[in-house]
Formats: C-alpha cells, sequence, structure tokens
C-alpha cells in the first residue's frame, strides 16, 4: 500500500517570529486592527501615534515609492539611532543586501497593490546579530489610495549599517483577515478557542458572536512565500 504524502504547511506567525519580539508586534496589530471598519484599509489620518505606546520608537510610516517599493516617511527615534541617521526618504530595501532588494521591493509592492500584509526577517552572515524582523500594515492616504504602511522594525540594534542584511530568513506576504477579530491578536485567538464564545475583557477587538449567531470563524490565514532571497 503506497504511503501517503506529507502535507505541505505554511508558515504560522507565531511559529516564526521570535518570542521576544511577539509583544511588540501584537501592539502595533492591535492598534492597526482597531483603526479598520469592518474589512476596510484604516486611514492614516485616525492613527494617533500616542496610540503604539512604547513601540512607537521602533516604528515608522513608509510612503509608496514606484520601483522602490516604498521609502522612509516618519521613523521613530529609535530605528533612526540604531543606524545613527535620520532614514527618513531612504527605500526600505536599503536596508539589506543588494541581491535581496529588488525582491523585498517587490514584496512591498504587494502591500499597495493587494492591500496585504508583508512580514519579512533577515540577518547578518556573521550572524553575530539577533534576527531582525519587519512588518508593514496597509493603510489608507488622505485621498483614499492605498499609498501608506504602518511599519515595525524589531531587532535593529545601535551600529546597524544599510544593506548589512545579508540572508533572508522570511519574506511573506499575507492577506487581510476579512473578519472584525483578528488571527494574529491574542485575545481574538483565546476567544476563538473558548466554545462560549465569552468576550475577553478589556482586548483590542469586539466580539460579534454574542450578538450575530450562526457566523463562521474565518480560516487562519496563511502566508504567501515570496521568492528570491535564501
Amino acid at each position: 500500500m503506497p504511503q501517503s504524502q506529507p502535507k505541505a504547511t505554511t508558515p504560522r506567525f507565531g511559529d516564526i517570529l521570535p518570542a521576544h519580539q511577539a509583544g511588540t508586534f501584537a501592539k502595533v496589530r492591535s492598534v492597526w486592527h482597531g483603526l479598520r471598519q469592518g474589512a476596510a484599509v484604516p486611514a492614516r489620518a485616525d492613527l494617533a501615534p500616542v496610540s503604539l505606546g512604547p513601540t512607537l520608537q521602533i516604528c515608522f510610516l513608509a510612503e509608496r515609492a514606484p520601483g522602490q517599493g516604498a521609502r522612509f516617511r516618519l521613523v521613530g527615534r529609535g530605528l533612526n539611532d540604531a543606524y545613527g541617521m535620520d532614514l527618513r526618504a531612504i527605500p526600505l530595501p536599503a536596508l539589506v543586501a543588494a541581491p535581496l532588494q529588488r525582491a523585498f521591493a517587490a514584496s512591498i509592492d504587494a502591500v499597495f497593490d493587494h492591500a496585504a500584509i508583508l512580514f519579512a526577517q533577515y540577518d547578518r552572515a556573521d550572524a553575530q546579530t539577533g534576527l531582525r524582523s519587519v512588518m508593514l500594515h496597509p493603510m489608507r492616504d488622505a485621498q483614499g489610495g492605498t499609498t501608506l504602511a504602518l511599519g515595525v522594525a524589531a531587532g535593529f540594534e545601535d551600529g546597524a549599517v544599510l544593506g548589512d542584511l545579508m540572508r533572508q530568513r522570511h519574506c511573506a506576504v499575507m492577506p487581510m483577515p476579512t473578519d472584525l477579530d483578528d488571527p494574529f491578536c491574542t485575545d481574538c485567538a483565546r476567544r476563538s478557542d473558548d466554545p462560549r464564545g465569552a468576550t475577553v475583557r478589556g482586548g483590542p477587538c469586539v466580539d460579534r458572536r454574542a450578538t450575530q449567531k450562526g457566523v463562521q470563524s474565518p480560516a487562519r490565514p496563511s502566508f504567501t512565500v515570496i521568492k528570491g532571497g535564501k
């Protein structure tokens, strides 16, 4: 009897992200998700920087740049300090080595073209520093176009140099959740595991299952891996 082949799996966000960076990314995702109106891309005008709390230091606002993916428009002080320079107007792909820049730019384009979420992770060739992780969340500009992105960059330490990230660990694009519950939100994950559908007090998302019966939980989203780096 022929043996069955194992099913292909896609990487899960929780499996990719280093544990010590999880809280930072969860905070930024919670703020971004809380600005959505239904399934819509949130508007930049509705984002209050103070809502990001301490993570503001490593957050940034990126603006689409044809041919370069995006450029830094506003940058947290912690990220500027890591590079010892003002990163404003610098293309995001400049963070990685030249052989990886085209693929990174193409992944960034998907954030704007498809209102998708990008997660990328790199390290240096000498592996003396930890993993550096970047996540981009699409946002609408004043004209309603998806040309902006709320980003967060974790693991970037003092002494960072543009282009010194030589190895790509992950570069993946994920469609935006279509339900009000964010599958990556810790509180929403707890609720989805609770057969009673109980509301978690203080969570960033609204539990609609108590008032909307018969609504099925959305399937867990998967990453689309972008080739072009090792």
